[in-house]
């Protein structure tokens, strides 16, 4: 009998033993796939969201309170991409662009006070110094992110159903934090929830389509939308693109399978 359970107690313990294992290969292998860009001095992390089958919008994880034009859910295919792990920071704007438009000025602080005509000018600039493709997200991409992508646990914000877990939640303009401080969602992305309110690539108004990599619409000069404030991780904002804000910046993506989108 003791040798019985003797073998039984190896037998678990190998068991947990293959399972923790399993657990860090699972980790190390998503790091694997993340990358690491430098601009001068400053360095930043892309994380690789892997693609897939994913339904955006005002769904019943998401409360009752509806903001803008997000009530409908849509069904989507996403391809795989890589997405910024934080906010653009101040020491990587002023790396790029050579000055730092922000009114509370912090290496690690986000970015703010830029427009996304400003955004568009960084992001130019950013691709010739480092022969990338780097843009802004489009919704889609924003919020599958924001959700955990294929490792979602069904959160109302990015990473928690506790919004101070994982966003700063002032809308005031005179308070900044550093980047990467509070609580990542599943994928490692940080602070997707919360403000500043975060540029995306397409303008603002109803999703009205899904379908394999959808760009949102396109409004021309209109309203671009934004993602990120207070409330679930499917609330919706709008920005006018010429007009900069204390409360407005920009987390970057990098395609891995070129689209072609008419702007």
């Amino acid at each position: 009998m003791k040798k019985v359970s003797f073998i039984s107690v190896l037998l678990m313990l190998s068991s947990f033993i293959a399972f923790f294992g399993q657990q860090r290969n699972v980790q190390t292998q998503q790091k694997s796939k993340n990358k690491v860009y430098k601009v001068g001095n400053v360095s930043f992390t892309m994380i690789y969201v892997e693609g897939g089958d994913a339904v955006i919008g005002r769904t019943s994880d998401q409360g009752d309170r509806r903001f803008g034009f997000e009530d409908d859910p849509v069904l989507c295919t996403l391809s795989s991409f890589y997405i910024g792990q934080t906010l653009v920071t101040q020491e990587l704007w002023t790396a790029v662009m050579g000055d730092n438009p922000s009114a509370i000025q912090g290496n690690k602080y986000p970015v703010t006070n830029v427009s996304w005509d400003d955004c568009m000018v960084f992001l130019t600039r950013l691709n010739a110094k480092t022969g990338e493709n780097f843009r802004l997200p489009t919704e889609f991409e924003w919020e599958y992110a924001a959700r955990g992508g294929k490792k979602s646990q069904y959160y109302k914000y990015s990473g928690s159903n506790v919004e101070e877990e994982v966003a700063w939640t002032t809308s005031s303009s005179d308070e900044l934090h550093s980047v990467g401080t509070k609580k990542a969602n599943e994928l490692g992305i940080y602070e997707m929830s919360g403000y500043p309110l975060e540029w995306c690539r397409n303008s603002y108004g109803p999703f009205l389509q899904g379908g394999k990599d959808p760009q949102g619409p396109n409004g021309g000069n209109g309203p671009r939308a934004m993602r990120g404030g207070f409330g679930p991780v499917s609330r919706r904002d709008q920005g006018q693109p010429y007009i900069g804000h204390s409360l407005y910046s920009l987390r970057i993506v990098r395609p891995i399978k070129k689209i072609v989108v008419e702007e």
